[in-house]
């Protein structure tokens, strides 16, 4: 079945915790179906709030309302899926970071610094390369911060470090919980277990089944 893995007579979702406990949250409260909109409609702020934090007004309007009418987006904010928690962690991070970091000489304020490290951290644990992604460049300011900038600019940089390797390292424990591995990779290991599914004769998904599929969505949620 895709997107599980059976392993040991355990049955578990192959992708990191994150977004399932973000999930549950929302099926508790009886609200499953507005998670992803009202996730949407945070990501769409946030964007432009990014947008006019780096050029202006302007910017971002235009950058919210690509956002809005992109149709990845929408598909992704009428889906269960993970893609639009993933895009205010990255817009949040990068929002919290520039507000932490992007002046010099300025006192460093802790609030910016530990949204930064949560919304990094957590992406890791949601999205792990997307986490990697988003925040190679910022590691790269951080590294210059952390060679010129002070002491007080070191701590806050390494704070929100250690934030997102905190994040990160959920999963190997998530991980060594299921499987008594902490170094096996879920998500490659339900891949391997799925394409052996389509080995024994399950069929692949068909493109109409797909459309199919994909136009239900709305309906469904």
């Amino acid at each position: 079945m895709p997107f599980v893995v059976d392993y040991n007579g355990q049955r578990f979702g192959k992708y990191p915790l994150g977004w399932p406990l973000i999930l549950a949250i929302g099926v508790k409260l009886g609200l499953r179906s507005l998670v992803n909109p009202l996730l949407a409609g945070l990501g769409v702020w946030l964007t432009y709030r990014l947008g006019k934090r780096v050029l202006g007004d302007t910017v971002g309007l235009l950058a919210a309302g690509l956002t809005l009418t992109s149709p990845f987006f929408l598909i992704n904010s009428g889906s269960l899926l993970s893609h639009p928690f993933g895009l205010v962690l990255s817009a949040g991070f990068a929002l919290a970071w520039l507000n932490g970091f992007d002046q010099r000489d300025e006192p460093r304020r802790w609030l910016p610094t530990v949204i930064a490290g949560l919304a990094l951290g957590i992406l890791a644990f949601t999205r792990p390369l997307t986490a990697v992604a988003v925040g190679l460049p910022f590691g790269i300011h951080g590294i210059y911060l952390l060679i010129r900038g002070n002491w007080q600019t070191r701590w806050h940089v390494l704070t929100v470090g250690l934030l997102a390797l905190a994040g990160g390292a959920l999963n190997f424990g998530w991980q060594f919980l299921v499987t008594g591995d902490p170094f096996l990779n879920l998500t490659r290991y339900g891949g391997r277990t799925t394409r052996s599914d389509l080995a024994r004769g399950w069929d692949e998904p068909s493109t109409a089944t797909a459309c199919t599929w994909l136009t239900s969505i709305p309906a469904s949620v």
